[in-house]
């Protein structure tokens, strides 16, 4: 009867809180943040413990009084809960040690405050209590703790066969035989055929029986001297390993050394290593007191040793069987080991019979002898992640499964090592066998009730069903197997509507032993269900279940049947089963009512206009959420391509981003969807408009400029002269037509320049919006020397000669040019500026030297040029 663990037919889920808003009085605050575990008074917390933080105006108020002692503080509102709750006591959780004082209030820790409370009140009004003090940031409640090792071996931990913490569940489930059954048992004898072990390994010794008649022996040399060897010593301190003794690894059923608990024996007994009395070594354990054989050995099956099965090994394995005389030796041991020539069992015997427990082999192929003699045990090999390691042989002829892969445990020279093989598997069983016995033996047990135990009470769910290595060694399972000592029944318990589920809420109880619940069915019908038997409740029941994990038994547990119809009146009821799923009698039957659906509701917190400018994106977040708690379905319909749906960084958070360039200008109406779980659904339009985009404009006009030296400096912004009509913010680009004159560097909307050298250059600015569209202006640079108001150039000249002066504006001047014979060949006024030079048409002239004279402003300038 393995025992099914799917059983549930509804997932029991813990529930967090929202955050909730507070009344604000002394010092305000904006929220405060409920813990995850709030409404949810459940087993697992210290009963009338609570830590919480408050926010550093609120310590200032109340950290003098409460170090002084007292509960009476400035704010009333605190003083109010702690009266409420009857507090006792209400102190600093980090308390000032005086040197480091300093960066521990840096850190905030002087915010948090420990408060005991009426252990008779709730955590869930404790924690509603204190949200209600303004001032209060958070509350929680304070977690059971416990050690995570049963024992104070150091290797315990590194021992996953025993307690798996990488894969919880993945072991042989002995940590509740050890703290509530038993840990061995030294008047059960596990014989170990195998290679010698160190009987005087420091983590051995007070579990072996020495060599001697009547102990250890070797059937290799026919002695009592036993060769400490690793595997044997390996398998023997899977088995029994000293518990609890501070030192090295734990054994299965090793005993408890600091409450002087021993464990069982172990008889080595060598035959490999040699040409060994095999079959002898079963009697020998049978005429001695062994009841368990446990054997990590197998006939060599890769015959020419080269690593691999072929085909013609195959065929043989195949056909391989056990030999005769070891068959009449094992049914031999099974026959008579406990019992006396008669074949009744011996009055100090704690078994009628032996039990024989095999590896089943490390070849990875469907057979293997001997563990494929039906009357073994045979045991096949599992990793630490519940899949049957590739190394293990198996079939419809293994029947149990164990650890296997990388085991840590005893070698010689007082060491621990890991090794892998169902070499190790098989001591798993062993040791689990011998602790039912050492439970349960005595007159009258015998060695089918082991087998039995040890085979029904297999947990049948954990492996994978391909696996073909039987169900896993379970230790409390075989314990409790067929156990009618169920937990008491529920006596009381309080049932609410949350939604269409139930919440059900009650305290863990337990058995004659003071053990808890393995765990609870959840029972909900329209019909009355005083008659139902917990078991088989029948289709028209509604079922939840949900396991106690590390509760205890008068805990508080909260669990739900969900998935109920809405609006409906149902009778309920519960029970406890133990870990065999036998239940206990049902609760009284109490009757209750769910709670019509509600749609869900989507919300935002967006308040601006729903209108978009082609430079611009509008993010608008929604918070979409359903009331009862419902799973949803959230549906987006675009409007256009400008859109994208988006979900947010918290549960139940999404955003709308509408990208204005991306499509054209025009009305569009998006959709959101969210449908619940039962087909209820909320919709909400979305209806927006992208706007028409303008080209940007001048508003300012751009001013020549003009320096008399070099290295002068300038700034520009640019935004001062453009201007967007749709608000943007523009791109803009410079040329410049003489990168000698000057130097510009851009940063956004500012232009820097630095002059170079003299000269004159234009530069043109243009700024352009995300569409494209742009505006642009030009602007003159001239740089001059400063000591020279009048200039004509170029010199020597070929057709044009120009003449300008340093004024911003134009001025007229009167301007001669004379030929070196003398002659007057240009005489006139012309118009010029620093920008604007007068250009003087000389092309006709001769090829020579020529005198230019200058005026304007009563002052008067000559040069000499060249005519080419």
């Amino acid at each position: 009867m393995g025992k099914n663990r799917s059983v549930c037919l509804l997932v029991l889920t813990l529930f967090a809180c929202t955050k909730q808003e507070v009344v604000q009085e002394e010092p305000a605050i904006e929220q405060v943040e409920l813990s995850p575990l709030a409404q949810q008074d459940a087993g697992g917390f210290v009963s009338g413990v609570a830590n919480v933080l408050v926010t550093e105006e609120f310590s200032q108020l109340i950290e003098t009084d409460l170090e002084a002692g007292v509960l009476q503080t400035k704010s009333g509102s605190l003083n109010s809960a702690l009266d409420g709750l009857h507090v006792i006591s209400m102190r600093r959780l980090f308390p000032n040690e005086g040197k480091y004082e300093e960066r521990t209030r840096r850190e905030g820790l002087h915010r948090w405050y420990r408060v005991e409370y009426d252990a008779s009140q709730s955590l869930t009004k404790a924690e509603h209590t204190f949200f209600n003090v303004s001032g209060v940031e958070y509350v929680e409640g304070v977690h059971k703790i416990k050690s995570l090792s049963v024992f104070d071996d150091p290797l315990l931990p590194k021992q996953w066969g025993f307690i798996n913490t990488s894969n919880k569940g993945v072991d042989i489930n002995v940590e509740k035989v050890w703290t509530n059954y038993t840990t061995g048992n030294p008047k059960v004898i596990v014989a170990v055929m195998d290679t010698g072990m160190d009987l005087n390994h420091e983590d051995l010794v007070g579990n072996v029986l020495p060599g001697g008649p009547g102990g250890s022996k070797n059937f290799v040399t026919g002695g009592y001297v036993i060769d400490a060897e690793d595997h044997g010593t390996h398998v023997a301190g899977t088995i029994a390993a000293v518990n609890n003794n501070g030192i090295g690894v734990c054994g299965t059923a090793g005993g408890n050394a600091a409450t002087g608990e021993g464990g069982v024996k172990i008889m080595s007994c060598q035959i490999l290593g040699g040409n060994s009395d095999t079959p002898g070594a079963y009697k020998w354990a049978a005429d001695n007191g062994a009841v368990i054989s446990s054997n990590s050995w197998g006939y060599v099956l890769d015959v020419n040793d080269n690593g691999v099965i072929d085909a013609d090994e195959l065929a043989r394995a195949k056909e391989l069987t056990i030999d005769g005389a070891e068959k009449a030796a094992i049914d031999y041991f099974i026959k008579y080991a406990g019992c006396d020539n008669s074949g009744n069992q011996l009055p100090d015997s704690p078994m009628k019979g032996g039990v024989v427990i095999f590896a089943a082999g490390n070849d990875g192929i469907m057979y293997g002898a001997p563990a494929n003699y039906e009357a073994v045990i045979a045991v096949g090999a599992v990793s630490s992640d519940g899949k049957r390691a590739d190394f293990s042989n198996y079939g419809d002829w293994v029947d149990i499964a164990a650890p296997g892969v990388a085991i840590r445990s005893t070698v010689p020279g007082n060491d621990y090592d890991g090794k892998s093989g169902t070499s190790m598997a098989c001591p798993h069983v062993s040791g689990v066998a011998a602790l039912v016995v050492s439970y349960y033996g005595g007159p009258g047990f015998t060695a089918d009730m082991l087998k039995e135990r040890l085979l029904k009470g297999a947990n049948g769910d954990m492996l994978p069903s391909n696996s073909r290595i039987g169900p896993m060694v379970d230790a409390l399972g075989a314990m409790t197997y067929g156990s009618s000592d169920t937990p008491e029944k529920v006596a009381s318990y309080e049932v609410k509507p949350v939604s269409n589920s139930l919440e059900f809420t009650w305290k863990v109880t337990g058995n004659s032993l003071g053990l808890p619940a393995t765990g609870y069915a959840l029972f909900a019908s329209k019909k009355h269900l005083t008659s139902l038997n917990p078991a088989k409740p029948g289709e028209d029941v509604y079922l939840s279940v949900v396991e106690v994990g590390e509760l205890e038994v008068g805990d508080q547990i909260t669990a739900r049947i969900e998935d109920l119809e809405f609006d409906t009146s149902y009778y309920v009821t519960l029970a406890g089963y133990d870990y065999g799923r036998n239940f206990s009698a049902i609760a009284e039957e109490k009757t209750a009512t769910t709670l019509k659906n509600n749609p869900p509701v989507i919300t935002t917190t967006y308040t601006g206009n729903y209108k978009v400018h082609a430079h611009e994106t509008l993010t608008i977040p929604y918070v979409i959420s359903d009331p009862d708690g419902h799973a949803l379905k959230i549906d987006f319909t675009k409007g256009s391509e400008a859109e994208t749906w988006m979900q947010g960084a918290s549960e139940g958070a999404y955003n709308l981003s509408i990208k204005g360039n991306d499509a054209t200008p025009g009305n569009y109406t998006a959709t959101i969807k969210a449908t619940d779980s039962y087909g209820l659904s909320t919709s909400l339009s979305i209806s927006y408009t992208i706007l028409e985009n303008q080209a940007p404009v001048v508003v300012k006009s751009l001013d020549n400029m003009i320096f008399h030296s070099v290295g002068e400096k300038f700034t520009l912004d640019m935004s001062e002269y453009f201007e967007d009509p749709d608000g943007e913010t523009l791109r803009y680009s410079i040329d410049i037509s003489n990168k000698t004159v000057l130097n510009l560097n851009q940063q956004v909307n500012t232009l820097y320049g630095t002059t170079l050298s003299f000269g004159l250059t234009q530069i043109t600015l243009t700024g352009a919006d995300a569409k494209g569209l742009t505006v642009s202006q030009s602007f003159l640079v001239l740089v001059r020397n400063a000591d020279t108001e009048c200039q004509t150039y170029p010199n020597p000249v070929t057709d044009y000669l120009h003449v300008s002066n340093g004024e911003m504006t134009e001025i007229s001047m009167h301007v001669v040019i004379v030929s070196a014979t003398g002659q007057t060949v240009y005489d006139n006024t012309v118009s010029a500026s620093a920008f604007s030079p007068a250009s003087i048409d000389v092309s006709g002239f001769a090829p020579g030297r020529y005198s230019v004279t200058v005026s304007y402003n009563g002052k008067e300038f000559k040069y000499t040029i060249i005519k080419k």
